[in-house]
């Protein structure tokens, strides 16, 4: 028999990797159904304090990521920083308060200073948010003095010289572009990084009428794209060879969009790509230069005409051929105006390698046959790969002459090709066209695609139900005709798809309509998700018990039919508009009613087997 090999033999890569997963690993939910501070960082810390082997891997992994280089500044004596003020900070569409801190000015010791370069020299992450501080800490922010102290402190190195990712976030107004170009330039790059994220969410404001006010906030604007022109050369210039690459803007000005395109064309080593799904188009020469990348897995961006713009650029893509062109993508969202500019795309590429295809498609009236064009480019893919396909169209078809002209059906004959696709996973259709889903149909999907686990087709904005330009029409809406698919379309899905987890499919749960009965074994799906747009539903009784024995997993029951009733509260009060918008109140509720009957009848049929299977009786004053 060997050695013993006790846990302090390990290399210390091996007890920092523990650490790691420690943090990562999620908690348990409390009796809320919440996950207190994320991972076990508690845990950690407490490794730190009683274990000596594991100090330095469990001390690295707490200070792998940092939201904000002011908590460095928490290792410098008590007296060395303080409080400047608050500022409001944006988290996605909430403004909340953040508290700023400073340097007091009073010197620092050659030992602080060497300290908070040793923590600063563990930190590998900064910018992303940390689930373990508390409320009262987590929205901390260093001044802008803080940047320029530490910049003249350390002379020409760098704060943080293993950095390896940096997230950049301007939709604050306390971290405008100015006040960030100094932070970047002088304190955070560093020779290690290898993904660099910078987003900006414009927010706007009245300015309207004020000509002063309005004036201000151009210049102030013009002011930031200069300043991000110059944060996207500084980082091309001491970051060369980036693995990821995320730059995301609102509304973006032709400085921007220059500086992004010389951004992109500057790095050769890219494995994943995050560009707007609306502001920066690509150009020929930028989507040549992806093209050609030989590592890059992941891609988002907008393609617009600009792609194929009769250049130089574009007639040598069209020479290579498409075998050659994303050797390496797995994984791609683009952005577009047309159904045909996709089709003509998707051609050009080999994508061999592919495995999720994300398409947002900003045309509002496609014409028919360019969107039977797109699905046919979609089903002749090459790729072996490929598991999730989603096509997402804009909410608000136009209406002409006050009537709601809807495109041809999709139905199985445009749904077709895509069944050659034999490894689909995932499938999601939301365009402005209506969805007509029959039990064959269903049927040719579960016999296409046995490992389905996520289907949903023209149930997130119905037909009908879109923004703006329907709301005159929506008073006039055609009889809502029951779809063709059924519940025992359903259940034979369910039957064959056990790994199914998302439905989203109108269907007739007409009591009247003939169903057939379920009499086979129970199916084994775990859809817990269900998602039936504006299906009608009478008998909310029958419906819950069959959907319970179908779908015995079902917690969430989602019907589109609350947006009809918004669309119709805004129409003239006449007794067609009433009615409706009677009709639409009734099937929301009876939905919302269904999903709540589920878990009981599931706890019922339990109970019924179990007393079956123990051979019991009913009591006997049940028995008569």
């Amino acid at each position: 028999m060997g050695p013993t090999v006790t846990f302090q033999d390990f290399p210390p890569a091996v007890h920092e990797e523990l650490c790691h997963q420690l943090i990562r690993s999620p908690r348990p939910a409390d009796r809320f159904g919440l996950h207190p501070n994320g991972g076990y960082y508690h845990t950690v810390a407490a490794l730190a304090r009683t274990c000596r082997s594991l100090y330095e891997p469990a001390v690295n992994s707490l200070w792998y990521s940092i939201p904000d280089i002011v908590y460095l500044l928490f290792t410098l004596p008590r007296e060395s920083f303080r409080r400047a003020g608050h500022a409001d900070l944006r988290c996605g569409a909430v403004l909340v308060k953040g508290t700023t801190f400073e340097l007091t000015g009073i010197p620092i010791q050659e030992a602080d200073l060497e300290r908070l370069l040793t923590y600063a020299g563990r930190v590998k992450v900064l910018g992303s948010p940390r689930s373990d501080l508390p409320s009262s800490s987590s929205n901390y922010l260093a001044s802008l003095g803080v940047y320029e102290t530490l910049g003249e402190l350390l002379g020409g190195r760098t704060l943080l010289p293993n950095l390896r990712t940096l997230h950049l976030n301007l939709s604050s107004p306390g971290q405008s572009a100015d006040a960030t170009l100094p932070y970047l330039k002088r304190v955070c790059l560093g020779p290690q990084i290898r993904r660099f994220s910078l987003s900006r969410v414009m927010v706007f404001t009245r300015t309207w009428g004020q000509p002063t006010r309005h004036a201000e906030a151009i210049e102030q604007r013009s002011f930031e794209d200069r300043s991000i022109c110059e944060m996207l050369a500084a980082l091309c210039e001491a970051c060369p060879r980036l693995d990821g690459l995320s730059l995301e803007w609102g509304l973006s000005s032709q400085l921007v969009m220059a500086g992004t395109r010389r951004a992109v064309l500057s790095q050769s080593h890219l494995t994943s790509l995050v560009l707007p799904l609306t502001s920066v188009p690509l150009s020929s020469e930028v989507f040549a230069h992806l093209a050609h990348l030989p590592c890059l897995a992941f891609l988002q961006c907008y393609l617009g005409r600009t792609v194929f713009d009769g250049s130089r650029d574009h007639a040598l893509l069209m020479l290579e051929g498409p075998d050659a062109l994303f050797p390496a993508l797995r994984k791609s969202r683009f952005g577009g105006q047309t159904f045909a500019m996709f089709s003509e795309v998707l051609r050009s590429m080999s994508l061999l390698r592919l495995e999720e295809l994300v398409l947002s498609i900003l045309e509002e009236t496609p014409r028919r046959s360019d969107v039977d064009d797109l699905f046919r480019t979609l089903g002749a893919l090459r790729g072996k790969n490929i598991r999730s396909i989603r096509i997402n169209g804009v909410a608000n078809p136009h209406v002409f002459d006050d009537q709601l002209l809807a495109p041809a059906l999709i139905d199985e004959r445009t749904l077709e090709p895509l069944l050659a696709l034999r490894g689909i996973r995932e499938l999601e259709v939301d365009i402005p066209c209506p969805c007509e889903i029959d039990d064959l149909l269903l049927e040719h999907i579960a016999t296409a695609w046995p490992q389905l686990s996520h289907l949903e087709l023209g149930v997130r904005t119905p037909w009908g139900t879109g923004s703006s330009s329907t709301q005159r029409a929506c008073g006039r809406l055609r009889v809502r005709e029951p779809p063709p698919a059924t519940l025992t379309g359903l259940l034979a899905l369910a039957r064959a798809c056990p790994n199914l987890t998302v439905l989203g499919v109108e269907f007739n749960a007409d009591p009247h309509r003939k169903v057939d009965p379920p009499v086979r074994t129970a199916p084994s799906c775990k859809a817990d998700t269900l998602r039936v747009g504006l299906s009608l539903i009478d008998d909310l009784y029958g419906v819950a018990a069959y959907l319970s024995y179908a779908f015995p997993h079902v917690r969430e029951i989602e019907n589109r039919w609350d947006l009809l009733e918004r669309k119709l509260v805004n129409l003239e009060d006449g007794e067609t508009e009433q009615r409706k918008r009677s009709s639409a109140a009734t099937y929301r509720k009876q939905w919302k009613k269904v999903r709540q009957l589920i878990p009981h009848f599931v706890a019922i049929r339990e109970q019924e087997r179990g007393w079956k299977q123990k051979g019991a009786v009913a009591p006997s004053s049940d028995r008569g």
